[in-house]
């Protein structure tokens, strides 16, 4: 009796759930023009009103969806005709993460970022490029400024609208298993088929399945199937081909407000970390300011020039032959000055939790990995040098059209030739001599003859200034 009640209980659950579960609707693809396309995206953005913090999206239907259909696909009766849409789990695992996109801001319970995503795929043929997701983010930013938490999540939002073509795709792919199926009744029984299969069983789809299933070779039914089956591969291998390019794409290039924050040395030498504790703290105060965070970046640049940056509330007390001190700061404007006022402040305010803290400069180490490049709308030559310390630090930002530059230093009297050029991989020379395993040079009495070789851009870098 006890397993009579708890199989019905669960048969009551899985009924409620196939009821209320929403169905996977069908997803159309075009190919628009590059002019096209940019009109496009011109229009979406203005019609998208301003988000709220209301994201109400779920990859675990869609993975769950995809999952049983691998599944399901994989059983012999198919023939081994969906071997090619089987995805493992490994590939699956990449997609775990597109529900963090849903804390996103969003209109009508799907995130803006979300929207761009599928403009750029639908409008795309699933066949993205780093020229379109740069067209659709950049026009967004003329308009109104994508936020650092979007930035920060633009590849879980492409990531979410891939799930929902991906699972568009086997949906059709299980109509087409349905008709295997739906064969094997056919050919034994003609009569035992549902009449609401009817249309169906006279369409050319159906009868190529027929013919695949009893074994005949007619040249006619062969390549008639085999066109559905290559449209959908072709349509498969695009979505994830694509979802590799967004996977290497850094998104920070396109948060503009970088454009303005990077001019200071602390910011953009400061570590990945830091940066984005920073930038984080600044989108909130934005959001409590109700203001938009590139012309938030503008008033911090402002009160840099002011005499009251980087001021801050400090209390001594002596202990046990220790000094102590203790500072406080409010979450405003004033912290992310006193933070781009001095490299000590930016590690005390924006360091990770639970790391050790040093009074080091960050400066001071020589190796770090910046994942934040910054954006320049104006395509302008950013040297990208620092001399602090009599030691010169290189983060060059220069547009492709750019071949190469020389810039000569005077630092105590003492002049130094800088030449940037371009090649096919980074290198730095002084004079003649490779040096390797370094990303800074000692500035002493001697003039210095630097070359800084900078790698040619690609067409898939999505930081490439248009032509």
């Amino acid at each position: 009796m006890a397993y009579a009640i708890s199989v019905g209980v669960v048969a009551v659950f899985l009924t409620i759930y196939l009821l209320l579960s929403r169905p996977i609707k069908p997803r159309y693809a075009r190919f628009l023009d590059d002019e096209a396309f940019e009109a496009g995206a011109k229009r979406l953005v203005r019609t998208i009103p301003v988000p709220k913090k209301t994201g109400n999206i779920s990859a675990g239907a869609y993975i769950s969806w995809i999952k049983r259909s691998c599944f399901l696909m994989k059983r012999k009766r198919y023939l081994g005709e969906f071997d090619d849409f089987i995805l493992s789990k490994d590939m699956l695992k990449q997609f775990s993460d597109a529900s963090s996109a849903s804390d996103l801001p969003s209109v009508d319970g799907v995130p803006r970022a979300v929207l761009l995503a599928r403009y750029c795929i639908s409008n795309s043929a699933y066949k993205l490029s780093a020229d379109r997701i740069r067209t659709v983010l950049e026009t967004q930013n003329e308009w109104r400024t994508l936020t650092f938490c979007e930035i920060d999540k633009m590849e879980q939002a492409f990531k979410f609208a891939f799930l929902e073509d991906l699972a568009a795709l086997y949906a059709k792919l299980k109509t087409i298993s349905k008709g295997y199926d739906l064969a094997k009744k056919y050919i034994s029984q003609p009569d035992s088929v549902p009449k609401k299969y009817s249309s169906f069983v006279k369409s050319k789809l159906f009868l190529s399945i027929c013919a695949k299933t009893v074994g005949y070779k007619a040249d006619f039914y062969a390549n008639l199937l085999e066109g559905y089956k290559s449209a959908f591969k072709a349509e498969f291998d695009a979505i994830m081909s694509s979802m590799d390019l967004v996977q290497n794409t850094d998104f920070t290039s396109f948060y503009s407000p970088l454009e303005i924050y990077d001019k200071y040395e602390i910011f953009s030498s400061a570590s990945p970390a830091a940066k984005r504790n920073f930038l984080t703290l600044a989108g909130k105060i934005s959001d409590r300011e109700n203001l938009d965070e590139f012309l938030l970046a503008v008033r911090v640049d402002k009160y840099m020039n002011t005499a009251s940056s980087g001021h801050m509330a400090l209390k001594r007390f002596k202990m046990a032959g220790r000094c102590y001190a203790c500072t406080s700061q409010y979450e405003d404007m004033t912290m992310l000055g006193a933070a781009l006022s001095s490299h000590y402040f930016m590690d005390l305010y924006f360091r990770p939790a639970g790391r050790k803290f040093s009074n080091r400069s960050i400066t001071k180490i020589l190796e770090y990995d910046n994942s934040f490049e910054p954006i320049y709308k104006f395509r302008t030559i950013n040297f990208g040098f620092s001399t602090k310390d009599n030691r010169i630090r290189f983060s060059p930002q220069m547009p492709d059209c750019v071949a190469e530059a020389d810039v000569v230093l005077e630092l105590r009297g003492v002049k130094h030739t800088l030449h940037l050029r371009r090649g096919d991989q980074k290198a730095l020379y002084v004079g003649e001599t490779l040096v390797m395993g370094v990303n800074s040079l000692a500035l002493g009495n001697k003039p210095l003859d630097i070359t800084l070789v900078l790698p040619r851009p690609t067409d898939n870098d999505p930081s490439r200034s248009p032509q």
